[in-house]
């Protein structure tokens, strides 16, 4: 997070600069709702866009008393500490920073009468202070979104060569046997197998790693068509078909096996295919993983939305990990390595739907991971 004394340094205040705003910190303390109600008002006006969800006066409020009435005791260091965390939650969420700028425009906007009322003779000078506060804030902010885009790159590349290494080892000694003739005629079609599945393994790998990075820069534009869902499930497990039987996995949709699958009912709804069949994949794959003998995928139309979960009859998970289990990196300690960006990637896809998703387990009773989508009939901006 770096020390205090480096975020001083970004616009450094003197001590006259720190007892004004001190004393304006507390002549505002009270009117943190007022300026919350006109801050939120001017943001619907400038800042909002259609599609953006409507932010709560509660957030608005939090803000003012993060931004200036918790000065009012004059703990500049605490106050920092504070802004830095902020900074960190921000680059979590990928907040653009130039709009965070012009928001800051706005609450001083919505903070000046109140200032002037209350600093007559003293405006101006208040004013130009609390713009050097703010350089301070936005500066702190950045370097923690700045220091966390490293970290999260760091991350992304020890995870990258750790899991590549042992598809690639695989690689490289069978194929160096099979280059010697280290294996018996009998045994080479097996080893060139197990070669391919190192090399589609790396593939995967690779693949969930472009995927994630796209997803988490806010690169991706969705593709919305009115898609029968069901068949997306029925793609996606017909996919996957191979790798459970190799584990002696069975699969069903809706508790119906594969060549009951024309039972099945139509559920049409607007999504992303390719994203959606992804998010599918991903919850499978997981299932398949961690299942002993069973994996079930349900998909059903609640009239206003899609609810899809695949169900596993593995060890599960202990209920002080289920929330944590959506987190980028996250990887349940006794189970085997992975690069926990699967499950963050379908929360990813499943927000973009403006949908939500989650998971429900039990130790020994297996996992119960689930999405649930707005069921749209066409887009809101198209005509009818």
């Amino acid at each position: 997070m770096g020390d205090i004394a480096a975020m001083w340094r970004i616009l450094p205040l003197t001590q006259e600069d720190r007892a004004l705003i001190t004393e304006v910190a507390r002549k505002m303390v009270g009117s943190e709702d007022r300026v919350a109600a006109a801050w939120a008002e001017s943001y619907k006006t400038h800042l909002q866009r259609p599609e953006d969800k409507i932010i709560p006066q509660s957030v608005f409020t939090g803000q003012v008393e993060l931004f200036l009435t918790s000065l009012s005791g004059g703990d500049f260091d605490s106050y920092f500490n504070r802004i830095s965390e902020k900074g960190l939650e921000l680059a979590r969420s990928r907040a653009p920073y130039e709009h965070l700028i012009l928001s800051f425009h706005l609450y001083e906007d919505a903070v000046a009468p109140y200032l002037q009322k209350l600093f007559p003779d003293s405006f101006a000078k208040v004013i130009s202070v609390l713009d050097h506060l703010y350089h301070n804030i936005i500066g702190i902010m950045a370097r923690a979104y700045f220091d966390e885009l490293e970290r999260e790159r760091v991350k992304l590349v020890s995870i990258l060569a750790h899991d590549l290494r042992i598809p690639l080892t695989a690689i490289m000694l069978n194929s160096e046997g099979l280059l010697k003739n280290k294996f018996p005629p009998s045994r080479q079609a097996e080893v060139s197998e197990q070669i391919w599945r190192a090399g589609k393994s790396m593939a995967e790998l690779i693949e969930s790693m472009l995927e994630y990075g796209k997803l988490k820069s806010r690169k991706t534009v969705l593709d919305l068509k009115n898609i029968d869902i069901v068949s997306i499930a029925k793609e996606a497990v017909e996919f996957m078909m191979a790798e459970a039987a190799q584990k002696r996995i069975t699969l069903t949709i809706n508790e119906l096996p594969h060549e009951r699958w024309g039972e099945l009912p139509h559920i049409v709804t607007m999504v992303d295919q390719k994203l959606i069949r992804r998010a599918i994949l991903n919850y499978l794959s997981n299932a398949i993983k961690h299942a002993k003998s069973n994996v079930s995928l349900q998909v059903s139309d609640s009239g206003d939305s899609v609810v899809l979960s695949v169900q596993d009859d593995g060890h599960g998970i202990s209920k002080d990990l289920l929330q944590a289990v959506f987190d980028d990196y996250f990887v349940i300690p006794d189970r085997r390595a992975g690069t926990g960006l699967g499950l963050p990637s379908v929360r990813m896809i499943v927000e973009l739907h403006n949908g939500k998703c989650g998971v429900e387990s039990e130790r020994g009773r297996g996992s119960r991971f689930y999405f649930i989508l707005p069921k749209l009939e066409r887009l809101s901006n198209q005509p009818s």
